[in-house]
């Protein structure tokens, strides 16, 4: 059916009426001009941390962390599936063949009371360790070396989640890097680390367990802190991590006094990576610093009382060589 004149005319005005009412302004200056809305857009990518917001190069969902639960136990078995082979050396003999704290696992403070004179004195955490080895195989190594391995992997996997949250952190300045390319980063600097040669001693050398298990606590209170930190974080899920990284640090403490270092170190990231003045990060985390002080009146405690493997080493002529 076709229009007649009188109908177009009718029409005409319409269509040029419908622009000039969409172009006038609104309330506040608005229009709809696609080239008026533009600007708008364009403000919201100067915002701080716009670099942490920023689309995920590559694939986007990359399962990064089921890759490492796979990948780092089948890497470290592989690279060190021959210690298993590896005998008692130097002091493990001392340590743990001739050590009566070993013979009992109740109550759980046995290995720690009666294993003073020797290099597990003053570390109880990786004493009860030994114990719960000598309660499955006795005198054989093979399940000293299965912990030590194990003890090595989740070292390895927490070294991946705080390298991960660490170079994604969303700093007032922007993240160092995207999740995505802060994951792969993570990935393989834990990965190098786990099979590098240097960590020889701690899978193969028996009692530098006690360096192995405090290094794992370590990173886990470092972790925690840092999950603790987050500026997207609940309250809920903050009041957990915090609680988290005081009981790593206080199990790091009780595994050798080395671990003295973690809460300066916590408060290193903190500085680092959340940012401000030392007034401002006491205020905002107290709770987060409060919870390392059992774990520092643990080593107090322990090197007060002389009764620290220092002490044990010093006077043992078979180590005077080493004094």
């Amino acid at each position: 059916m076709t229009k007649s004149p009188k109908d177009d005319s009718r029409e005409e005005p319409a269509e040029e009426a419908r622009p000039a009412a969409e172009n006038q302004p609104r309330p506040g200056g608005q229009t709809d001009c696609p080239l008026d809305a533009a600007p708008a857009a364009d403000a919201g990518d100067e915002k701080p941390g716009a670099a942490w917001e920023a689309p995920v190069q590559g694939p986007p969902d990359f399962p990064w962390t089921l890759l490492a639960l796979l990948a780092f136990p089948a890497a470290a078995l592989l690279a060190w599936s021959d210690s298993f082979s590896v005998p008692f050396l130097l002091d493990d003999g001392w340590n743990l063949s001739g050590n009566p704290g070993l013979t009992r696992l109740w109550p759980p403070w046995w290995a720690w009371l009666y294993s003073r004179g020797t290099g597990l004195a003053g570390r109880p955490v990786t004493a009860f360790t030994f114990a719960l080895n000598h309660a499955v195989s006795g005198g054989a190594p093979w399940s000293y070396h299965l912990v030590n391995l194990a003890i090595h992997i989740l070292a390895g996997l927490a070294l991946f989640g705080l390298l991960r949250r660490a170079l994604s952190f969303p700093r007032p300045e922007g993240a160092l890097l995207t999740p995505g390319r802060a994951s792969a980063a993570a990935f393989f600097c834990a990965l190098a680390w786990l099979v590098h040669p240097l960590t020889i001693q701690a899978v193969t050398y028996i009692t530098q367990r006690l360096e192995s298990l405090a290094a794992l606590f370590y990173l886990a209170t470092l972790y925690a802190a840092a999950r603790s930190l987050e500026p997207d974080a609940s309250r809920k899920g903050r009041v957990l991590w915090r609680a988290a990284s005081a009981g790593a640090f206080l199990l790091a403490a009780g595994s050798k006094e080395t671990a003295v270092t973690a809460p300066f170190a916590v408060l290193l990231f903190d500085w680092t990576f959340a940012g401000g003045s030392l007034k401002r990060i006491f205020s905002r985390s107290a709770w987060l610093y409060l919870g390392f002080v059992p774990g520092l009146a643990l080593l107090f405690l322990l090197v007060a009382t002389g009764d620290t493997a220092g002490h044990a080493y010093a006077g043992n002529p078979s180590f005077s060589a080493l004094d």
